[in-house]
This record gives C-alpha cells, structure tokens and sequence, in this order.
C-alpha cells in the first residue's frame, strides 16, 4: 500500500529496525491496566473487569516496567518526542514519571464517550477515557478552537471492529495538531488500523505494527480501501 508500512508482530520484534529520527509522531493505544476480581454490589459493576473479562483475556497487562521498556525503546525513533498515547487511570502516574524523568513535558486529555447511564453506585462513573500527551514539540496553529479543548466529547464508534477501537475525529484531530503533510506516523498497537486509516486520509506516511492476525488482516483490508 502507498505510504504505508504494516507488520504483524509484536513491537518488541520491530522497533530494532526503525530507524533512529524517523518518526515524526507517536499516535497509539497500548494494553490497559484493569481492575480486576468484580466487587459485590447490588448495582451495576461493569467499571470492574473480572480476570475472565474478554478485554483482560485479550490485552496483557501493561505496568509501570512495561511503559518504561516501551517508551525507553521509541524514544531513539522520534525526531523530537511527539505523542498522544491512550491508557487507564491506573497508568497515568507512570507515563507521567517516565516524561519527567526524561524532561519532557506532557498533559492529560480527556475521551468522554458522551455515555450518562449509571455503571456503579459504588464508584465514579468511567465514561472517560485518558489520553496522555508527551511532547517536547509545539502544536500546528488550527482556527477551530475545539481542537485545542483537554476534554473531547466524542460518541464511541457503531459497528467496532476492536474492542476498544476510537473514534477517527479525535485521531484526525490529534494527527493535525501535531504533524503535517508527508510526515511519519507511528502505531504499534494498531489494533484495528484507524490510525492507518486517518493517516492515509490526512496524506501523512504510516507505520504500523498489530501482533493479532486477526486485527492485522482487518487494519490491512481497511487501510488499503482508503
């Protein structure tokens, strides 16, 4: 496919061939940390993942070592550190650690899927999801101010074809705040391919990796219909 730059296999497997300074931005949405083992409640507890939930059966859990090796290893790859990077509540502290750590700076946005039925009387709802920007790089000058609000409210897609797909607006609004024309883009947990998918739509070069064949065929399928 024209500008673009699949692999199905685990990062880990491909990042060695990634060449140093080539990355314009980091756009991806890597495994969760879940809460696991339900609670008893006479309410909904749907904010609770049980460890036989299909979302903690399919996605690993992705710590604080995890983050550190994953970020330590693309660091090298960006030209300046330019990312949004999805992740849970429980995450949020080491992502930040690790861009202090490294003197980079960062924010936390907000996902708000624009859902208000109650998940539990025990707990906050979690209707939101968290994207952590970390960044030593500017963002591109947009007339529309919407695109500069930490709090994004987006419905989550019809018809998914990954559990935890995104919707394409808020990837197409972080795609041009932070990077232009023929820049390159970097997913490797591409699940389902919308980044690939935003990317070739906003003319940017893509490079993607998804160690599920079953995902990695259905990012390829949809990419190569752009």
């Amino acid at each position: 496919m024209e500008n673009t730059l699949l692999f199905n296999d685990d990062w880990e497997n491909i990042i060695s061939r990634i060449p140093d300074k080539s990355i314009d931005l980091l756009l991806t949405d890597p495994p969760y940390l879940h809460v696991k083992g339900g609670m008893k409640s006479k309410g909904l507890n749907r904010g609770v993942r049980s460890a036989e939930n299909k979302v903690v059966e399919e996605m690993s859990d992705f710590g604080e070592v995890e983050i550190n090796k994953f970020l330590d290893a693309v660091k090298p790859k960006l030209k300046v550190f330019n990312s949004y990077i999805f992740c849970s509540k429980l995450q949020i502290p080491y992502y930040l650690n690790w861009a202090l750590k490294n003197k980079c700076q960062f924010d936390v946005l907000m996902w708000d899927k624009c859902h208000l039925g109650i998940i539990s009387r025990k707990f906050f709802s979690t209707n939101y999801e968290y994207i952590i920007r970390i960044y030593n790089i500017g963002l591109n000058a947009i007339e529309d101010s919407s695109y500069y609000q930490k709090v994004i409210r987006e419905p989550r897609p019809n018809n998914k074809l990954h559990v935890s797909q995104k919707p394409e607006i808020i990837l197409e609004k972080f795609v041009l705040l932070s990077s232009k024309e023929n820049d390159v883009v970097f997913d490797p947990f591409m699940g389902s391919g919308t980044t690939g998918v935003v990317c070739k739509k906003l003319k940017r070069l893509f490079i993607g990796i998804e160690k599920d064949k079953k995902y990695y065929d259905i990012a390829l399928n949809r990419i190569s219909e752009i």
